[in-house]
């Protein structure tokens, strides 16, 4: 318990710092958004049998030293890649289940494919925390699809919120309310101009279609796999 408590009044220590640090400039080393920001990613590939995901979570310092005590289970002060495993495996699926995707105002199930946690060093060496994640919808047989996809995913937090929407082989993109490429690199370079005012992006709206020569229709869905790295 005593080195429980020691670790406890470390970790607060540690927070006051950022805070302080939160009031100055910032230095390089500091997340460009803020300590405290929250920030998704979802990148949607539209092909003629199935529409993938690819998702980032992105927390700041201070989010981030918030979620240590629930990684970090046996309280040593130390993520063992068994304690990183089981978080990412539930905040996987606690984030599939706010992403929202229909098909012709159907629900459309996504399926967590695979999934990596990583922990980038921030400002005063605290952690910020990077969870991407590869999902997937097998398509029913059609020619043409219609789609939205809502993220409600830390909705009250702020952040940095963008969705892309391109197509793969075999399909084409006939329209989408949101780009096909997108401005942060996949939340690893924000754009230095809009900073100020970062994208603010949770829902798309898009249809597509398959090309000439492929049909479309379900595939076989694949195995979860996993990575975790300190």
């Amino acid at each position: 318990m005593r080195v429980r408590h020691l670790l406890l009044v470390v970790r607060v220590l540690a927070l006051l710092l950022v805070c302080a640090y939160a009031l100055q400039p910032a230095p390089a080393a500091a997340h460009p958004l803020g300590n405290f920001t929250v920030n998704r990613y979802s990148r949607i590939a539209v092909g003629p049998e199935q529409l993938t995901v690819f998702y980032v979570l992105d927390m700041a310092e201070i989010p981030t030293f918030q979620e240590l005590t629930r990684i970090d289970s046996d309280g040593d002060g130390q993520l063992s890649d068994t304690e990183q495993t089981a978080y990412a495996t539930s905040t996987s699926s606690e984030l599939r289940n706010k992403l929202q995707l229909q098909l012709a105002d159907r629900p459309l199930p996504l399926q967590l494919d695979s999934y990596a946690i990583e922990f980038p060093v921030g400002q005063g060496g605290l952690k910020t925390l990077r969870l991407t994640l590869n999902l997937s919808a097998a398509l029913p047989a059609a020619a043409r699809w219609a789609a939205t996809y809502t993220d409600t995913n830390y909705s009250d937090r702020l952040g940095w919120k963008e969705i892309v929407v391109a197509a793969s082989d075999g399909a084409r993109l006939i329209e989408a309310d949101v780009p096909n490429q997108d401005s942060s690199q996949e939340l690893r370079n924000y754009p230095a101009d809009l900073l100020q005012s970062p994208l603010d992006v949770s829902s798309a709206s898009f249809r597509f279609e398959a090309t000439a020569g492929t049909t479309g229709g379900a595939s076989a869905s694949p195995s979860i796999r996993t990575r975790c790295s300190r």
